[in-house]
């Protein structure tokens, strides 16, 4: 008992002590900033440009007419995977369940065997593989976007596979609940298959905290009526948070666990010092806008979100180790502060000093902020 009483107590200093650092770093004077945005970008953009392009797609008269051909699509975007891939695709065709389910392979340009191990799929009736010239990760999603035929849409990477029993329960609550998006539970596997840790998150039927990943969940195909991964981008499942979630009615999750998520180190996640990372401010501000054309309002969750975004953004490009990068990222979150967000105020402790920071122009209590955000 008394051990525990420590440890709250060590808790609570811990916390007192750090909230009263935070105050006197903003007590700190600081230069507001004068802003030019069109300055602000040119900066940034001298160091690396802008070239990804919006996720607002052009709107199709047949587009719903489709979609009842099929319960769930499937799409599976594959790019120079052949460890992998065979699993991924079994991983599907085994499951069971009484719904009709496509899945539509693109391979993205491979130029290692995995073009040769999809051919043994080629003559199964519930498999469409479309080739094409390399383009990315979100130009492979899309392709199959643009042929969707079922009511219901599911992401998987090459890398990772589906659970057993992953379909069935995740299409029935969708049906049961009329929900949009249902999220399922994963398990975090190392490259060579170990098992690293599992996700699971509570049932629910009623508008949730959702993860940022496409992956794991099955969505209302309407729901990409006008939307489509935003091109070029890394952190392309930027879109789910800022653009998917808020167009969705009513979501739902359940207690299982339904996806395996290979940990690739030689993804993004552990190679980021690269100027690329850029990205992650560049895809933060295209889908702010993009929201405006698609016509989604602004609310208080978004706002949350983005102070969250903001310091995942600056944690990100922290990485590069360039105070002068950084301090133009910093000004550009301040710019799209002052546009889009000048009327909210955060209701979460953790969110305050980020918020005190951009309202301040204040660059060390949002290095600060960002730290204590994900700490």
């Amino acid at each position: 008992m008394k051990s525990c009483l420590k440890s709250l107590t060590e808790i609570l200093v811990e916390i007192r002590l750090g909230n009263i650092f935070f105050r006197l770093i903003g007590m700190l004077p600081c230069r507001r900033i004068e802003l030019d945005y069109y300055q602000t970008v040119s900066e940034l953009s001298s160091v690396y440009e802008d070239v990804g392009v919006s996720c607002v797609a052009k709107d199709s008269d047949d587009y719903a007419e489709n979609l009842h051909i099929y319960d769930l699509q499937i799409i599976v975007p594959v790019y120079n995977c052949e460890c992998y891939v065979e699993r991924c695709i079994q991983s599907i065709m085994n499951q069971r369940c009484g719904y009709r389910v496509l899945i539509t392979v693109v391979n993205d340009g491979s130029t290692d065997s995995s073009r040769k191990i999809l051919s043994k799929f080629e003559n199964d009736d519930n498999i469409e593989i479309i080739d094409q010239v390399n383009a990315g990760l979100s130009e492979a999603r899309n392709t199959g976007l643009n042929r969707l035929r079922a009511n219901y849409v599911m992401f998987v990477d090459s890398d990772d596979y589906l659970l057993d029993n992953a379909i069935e329960p995740l299409i029935s609550c969708a049906i049961v609940n009329n929900s949009d998006i249902v999220q399922g539970g994963f398990t975090k596997i190392s490259e060579s298959g170990k098992l690293i840790k599992t996700t699971l998150y509570e049932r629910r039927d009623t508008f949730g905290e959702l993860s940022g990943f496409p992956w794991g969940k099955i969505f209302n195909s309407k729901l990409f009526k006008n939307v489509r991964f935003s091109g070029n981008y890394w952190f392309e499942d930027t879109l789910c948070a800022m653009v998917l979630f808020p167009l969705a009615k009513r979501v739902s999750s359940i207690d299982s666990a339904v996806y395996a998520y290979r940990d690739n180190p030689r993804g993004i996640s552990h190679n980021r010092k690269n100027l690329k990372v850029i990205d992650t401010v560049y895809i933060t501000r295209r889908l702010l806008e993009d929201r405006l054309t698609l016509g989604i309002a602004l609310t208080q969750y978004d706002y949350e979100h983005f102070l969250r975004q903001v310091a995942l953004n600056f944690k990100r490009i922290n990485v590069l180790g360039n105070s002068d990068v950084s301090k133009k990222v910093f000004r550009l979150h301040i710019w799209l502060y002052r546009k889009y967000f000048t009327s909210f105020h955060t209701e979460l402790q953790e969110n305050k000093f980020m918020q005190k920071a951009l309202q301040e122009d204040n660059y060390w209590l949002y290095q600060m902020a960002s730290v204590l955000i994900f700490k």
